[in-house]
């Protein structure tokens, strides 16, 4: 049994055969341009499965189709794009985790697909907000953004800081990256049965205007890119999307040191080591007192390790004086 949407192209292509045999020229190429859009509107509005996608394609290869080779190869495209969609849904539904269930848009050529009236926006002087507003607006009504990735908007600020040559700490980025989601769920919201652009985006605008159309307006067609493609690389990898690790802490860590099981920050000690001659001269003073067999050990052994951990050369003899204070003080030597 033929489908609904098979037998729609048919009779559509049908109908242009027949009207052509009393049409002009230009006739002809207006009806054939009107019906080329019905083909394609029908065709977004609908799911086509792969068998009903080659009964249209070979439709559009017979005789009856009187459409011209750039009006076919748009048809075809849109033709691609929706089995695609209904293959994703159908594997989503049957719950296939490969998949996503809510696709996000990528855009990394936003920069080639913007009009004359947006780089206008973009170089004035008014504020960031309101620069932001327009390009919200500008991504879902005219580029079908209805789902863009965080890198796609962190993309379209980094356009703005290229083309001007603003300088935006990273708070700011991501604050400016925050604030153009919020700005596209509003437009969003405001065209809620907008059509939805493709998953990724190609590299030719020329290509989104086969599939898509009607998406720009005819008094405002793409422009050339007004920044230079080395410029933007640069802004781009330089702008943040999100919070990083760093970021998030506030604080750049410090060493830790172990001590008795705990982990203490490290701080200045009351052990610090003390310069050799400093030891030296403690320990001369230590020992021109006398210090008797009560002599405190400890404090005296203290003293020993400071000195080994100095010059070697310059207190050899004081270290054997020290020696023979211990064997004095040990009860051993009683």
């Amino acid at each position: 049994m033929e489908s609904t949407t098979v037998a729609i192209i048919q009779s559509i292509l049908t109908y242009i055969g027949q009207r052509s045999k009393t049409m002009t020229i230009p006739q002809l190429g207006n009806l054939l341009a009107s019906q080329c859009q019905a083909c394609i509107t029908h065709l977004r509005s609908t799911e086509l499965t792969h068998a009903e996608a080659g009964s249209i394609l070979s439709l559009l290869s017979s005789e009856i189709c009187m459409f011209s080779q750039d009006q076919v190869s748009k048809i075809s495209c849109v033709v691609d794009e929706k089995v695609a969609v209904s293959f994703s849904s159908s594997m989503s539904a049957s719950g296939d985790s490969a998949l996503p269930k809510a696709a996000q848009q990528t855009h990394a050529h936003l920069r080639h697909y913007l009009s004359e009236y947006m780089w206008q926006v973009i170089l004035s002087h008014m504020p960031m907000t309101a620069k932001l507003e327009q390009c919200a607006a500008f991504m879902v009504q005219t580029l079908l953004l209805r789902n863009p990735a965080e890198k796609t908007r962190r993309d379209m600020l980094a356009v703005i800081l290229a083309a001007t040559g603003e300088e935006c700490s990273g708070d700011d980025q991501l604050t400016h990256v925050q604030s153009l989601k919020k700005m596209m769920d509003n437009a969003r919201s405001a065209f809620p049965s907008g059509e939805k652009g493709p998953r990724e985006y190609p590299s030719a605008v020329e290509t989104f205007m086969m599939q898509y159309p009607n998406a720009y307006p005819q008094e405002h067609p793409p422009v050339q890119c007004k920044v230079a493609e080395y410029v933007f690389m640069n802004k781009q990898s330089a702008t943040l999307c999100r919070n990083t690790h760093s970021s998030v802490q506030g604080l750049k860590a410090q060493p830790l040191h172990r001590m008795s099981g705990k982990m203490t920050m490290s701080t200045p000690s009351a052990h610090a080591k003390r310069e050799p001659e400093d030891v030296q001269a403690e320990l001369l003073r230590y020992l021109m007192n006398k210090p008797s067999s009560s002599t405190d050990l400890p404090q005296l052994q203290a003293l020993m390790r400071d000195a080994t951990s100095g010059d070697r050369s310059s207190c050899v003899s004081v270290k054997g004086e020290v020696k023979n204070e211990l064997e004095a003080a040990s009860p051993g030597a009683m």
